[in-house]
C-alpha cells in the first residue's frame, strides 16, 4: 500500500464546512490502496467544534495536529484572515519533516484554503523529493489587488506535480490562468451520514450552514410570510439578526438551531420540504459543501441566485431543484409552490456519482498516475 501525507489545516474536531473533504480522504483512501497520514492544525478557541466527527477517522490513520495562531477575528494590515494562518507554517514544517524522516511517503497531498497548506507541501516536496498534488477548494487571490498574492499562487501551481479543483468552474479558471491541466474532484456526500427518510414538514424552508450578512433573504421571507411558510436555519450565525430580519418582512414562523453536531444537523435538514442555497456575496467559482448533502437527502433545492457555479450546478442535475433571482418575488413564489406541490426526484445515477467514495476513486487514480509517472 502506498503512503500519502495529507496536509489539511482544517480537520476534525473542527466543525467547519471545509473539514469534510480531508476527513473523507482519511476514511476512504485505503480502499484504493493509499494509506494517509494527516498533518492538521490543532483546534483553536472560537471555531465550531464537532467531536462526533472524530469517530469517523480509522484507527489505522495517523493524525498529527500542530498548534498555530488562530487568526479570527484578528486583522493585520495587508493580510486577510485566511492568510494570517501563515504563522502555522514553521511548526507544520517541523512536524512534516519529522513524519517524512520517520516513514517514507510516496506522495504529498495538500488542500486549501488556507493557502499555508500548499506552502508547507511545496517546501516538503522540494526537501524530500516527493511529488505533490495541490487541491484547490477556492480560487484564492483571483482578482486580488496585491500582486504578491497572485504571484505566490502562480509559483505554487507551477511547482505542484498535479492540480485538483473542487468543481468544473474552478478547474476552468485555474487551467486557463496557468496553462496546465487540472482535474475535477467534487466534495460529494457520505451515504451513511444521510438520515433515513423523515417526514417532510410542509412549507418548511431550511438553510444548512453559516448565516451571515452575505445572505439575502428579505424577499424569501416576505413570500414565506404570505404563504404561511416556515424558515429554519441550522448552523452558526455571523452578524445576522434572524429574528429582526424575519419580523421586518412579516415572517413569524422562524427558528435557528445554532451550531449542532453534523448528525443532528442532517437529521433536521432532512425534514425540510425545500432546502435553500443563498448565493449573494459568494465567490462565483465555488460550490458550497452542503449542496452535496442536499443531493444525498434528495432535495428539493431552491437556489436564491441564478448565476455562477452553484446555480449552474443545480440546473445541470435533473430533479435537484431550481434557481431563481434572489430579489424576484414572483419567481420565488412560483418556485416554492412548484417544489412543495410536486417535489422532483434526483436520479439514482446522480446519487451515486456524487458520493464521496465515487469521487475519491477519481482522486486515487490521479494520485497513482502522479507517482507512476514521476
Amino acid at each position: 500500500m502506498k503512503r500519502v501525507l495529507v496536509i489539511a489545516y482544517h480537520f476534525p474536531p473542527l466543525g467547519t464546512g471545509g473539514v469534510g473533504r480531508a476527513l473523507s480522504w482519511a476514511r476512504h483512501l485505503q480502499e484504493y490502496d493509499w494509506c494517509p497520514t494527516i498533518l492538521a492544525a490543532s483546534p483553536c478557541p472560537g471555531w465550531p467544534s464537532d467531536s462526533t466527527l472524530l469517530s469517523q477517522i480509522p484507527d489505522s490513520v495517523s493524525v498529527s495536529r500542530v498548534s498555530g495562531w488562530d487568526p479570527r477575528p484578528a486583522r493585520m494590515r495587508g493580510f486577510n484572515q485566511r492568510e494570517l494562518t501563515f504563522l502555522w507554517r514553521p511548526p507544520a514544517l517541523r512536524e512534516g519533516r519529522n513524519i517524512l524522516s520517520r516513514t517514507r511517503h510516496d506522495l504529498i497531498l495538500s488542500t486549501a484554503p488556507p493557502p499555508v497548506a500548499h506552502g508547507v507541501a511545496a517546501a516538503l516536496s522540494r526537501e524530500f523529493n516527493i511529488p505533490w498534488i495541490a487541491d484547490f477548494r477556492d480560487p484564492w487571490a483571483r482578482g486580488a489587488p496585491v500582486s504578491w498574492r497572485r504571484s505566490r499562487r502562480a509559483q505554487l501551481i507551477e511547482s505542484a506535480s498535479d492540480v485538483v479543483a473542487v468543481n468544473h468552474g474552478l478547474n476552468a479558471h485555474l487551467a486557463s490562468s496557468f496553462g496546465r491541466p487540472v482535474h475535477t474532484v467534487f466534495n460529494g456526500y457520505e451515504p451513511d451520514e444521510i438520515p433515513t427518510p423523515a417526514l417532510r414538514v410542509p412549507k418548511r424552508a431550511i438553510l444548512l450552514g453559516t448565516l451571515s450578512d452575505f445572505n439575502e433573504f428579505n424577499m424569501l421571507f416576505k413570500v414565506l410570510a404570505e404563504l404561511d411558510g416556515e424558515f429554519v436555519h441550522i448552523g452558526a450565525s455571523r452578524s445576522f439578526d434572524l429574528a429582526a430580519r424575519a419580523a421586518a418582512c412579516g415572517l413569524k414562523r422562524v427558528r435557528s438551531t445554532g451550531y449542532i453536531p453534523r448528525k443532528d444537523a442532517l437529521g433536521e435538514t432532512a425534514m425540510g420540504s425545500v432546502l435553500l442555497l443563498s448565493l449573494a456575496g459568494e465567490e462565483r467559482l465555488t460550490l458550497p459543501t452542503k449542496i452535496f448533502d442536499y443531493i444525498g437527502i434528495g432535495g428539493p433545492v431552491l437556489c436564491l441566485g441564478d448565476s455562477g457555479a452553484t446555480a449552474d450546478f443545480v440546473n445541470t442535475i435533473p430533479g435537484l431543484g431550481s434557481s431563481v433571482p434572489a430579489g424576484d418575488e414572483a419567481a420565488i413564489r412560483s418556485a416554492l409552490l412548484a417544489l412543495w406541490s410536486d417535489p422532483p426526484r434526483v436520479a439514482q445515477e446522480h446519487l451515486q456519482k456524487y458520493t464521496r467514495t465515487y469521487q475519491i476513486k477519481r482522486l486515487a487514480r490521479v494520485m497513482s498516475e502522479v507517482v507512476e509517472h514521476g
